[in-house]
């Protein structure tokens, strides 16, 4: 694992993306402490897959469609 200030990152983007080409993991550190680590995307820890949203409201509320608007058409009911 390589080891690399934030602000040499800023400076030398390049050869972080580099060493991240090669199968490298990058540990971006701010004085003593890591702030973010960059990994291989082809790797275990690759991109990853989002959930099926519109399933997963499908399994929560069923067929129930809610209109689009209807935080508008609450807010309008309001006297101002």
């Amino acid at each position: 694992m390589k080891t690399m200030s934030v602000d040499e990152a800023q400076a030398n983007l390049p050869k972080a993306l580099e060493w991240v080409s090669q199968g490298e993991e990058v540990d971006l550190v701010r004085g003593d402490r890591c702030v973010a680590r960059l990994l291989p995307g082809d790797g275990p820890h690759g991109a990853a897959e989002w959930p099926d949203f519109a399933q997963r409201l499908r399994q929560i509320y069923g067929d129930t469609v809610l209109p689009g608007n209807i935080v508008l058409e609450e807010r309008d009911s309001y006297d101002r």
